[in-house]
């Protein structure tokens, strides 16, 4: 018999929606805690997007027209709540790596789009408002950077991604055989007999005999 499905509950869908943007916000972004409080609050005559957020911050005194929470109390708010939803992607991503590979293309491509803006790649007109020439060096540097950037987020991204993959190569010797021909046990016999052999000849004792006595 299977499980009942859980009841749905739209305070708790609006509050983990609540969540999932704030992390959204400030890893792809790079919005501070303050901003993103404000932005997801409830009271409309308080955030950036001038109406009201279902389970915004603070949506309890503004239900009940109490005092709205201080910059202080938001900034913890929000802070709280991106820990708890990284918390909960990180078990998550324990076992699904692929996950993780998503956020982290998200976030380089974040990351991409702002240094390509700043690249200006492509791009060979100056601005107007750079009229000396050492406005004109310090756009150039800028541009180098940004470019450098570019480049730098490129190559994790192509990790992430798995683009580069490494190609396997397997040193042998002629005809693929081994490299180094270890020599069986009879050889090696044969080999310290034949020196046993030469050294006798050259007049040097075998092992095991003592040298005469000089006179």
């Amino acid at each position: 018999m299977s499980a009942a499905p859980a009841e749905y509950d739209p305070r708790r869908q609006a509050v983990q929606a609540r969540r999932a943007e704030a992390v959204r916000l400030q890893l792809t972004a790079g919005w501070s805690p303050l901003d993103i409080g404000l932005h997801l609050h409830a009271d409309p005559s308080l955030n950036t997007r001038g109406r009201a957020v279902a389970e915004g911050y603070g949506a309890k005194q503004y239900r009940e027209g109490a005092t709205p929470l201080t910059a202080g109390r938001l900034v913890q708010a929000v802070t709280r709540d991106i820990n708890r939803a990284l918390q909960k992607q990180a078990t998550e991503y324990d076992t699904d790596v692929e996950a993780l590979r998503r956020v982290r293309v998200a976030q380089y491509t974040a990351v991409l789009r702002a240094a390509l803006k700043e690249a200006q790649i492509g791009e060979d007109t100056e601005p107007e408002e750079w009229e000396t020439p050492e406005d004109r060096v310090r756009a150039a540097d800028l541009r180098f950077k940004a470019r450098d950037q570019v480049l730098r987020v490129l190559a994790r991204l192509d990790v992430v991604q798995g683009t580069p993959r490494p190609t396997k190569t397997e040193v042998t010797g002629a005809d693929g055989a081994p490299l180094i021909d270890i020599p069986s046990l009879d050889q090696l016999r044969d080999l310290i007999a034949a020196n046993t052999a030469a050294d006798q000849k050259e007049g040097e004792p075998a092992d095991g005999q003592d040298e005469e006595a000089a006179p």
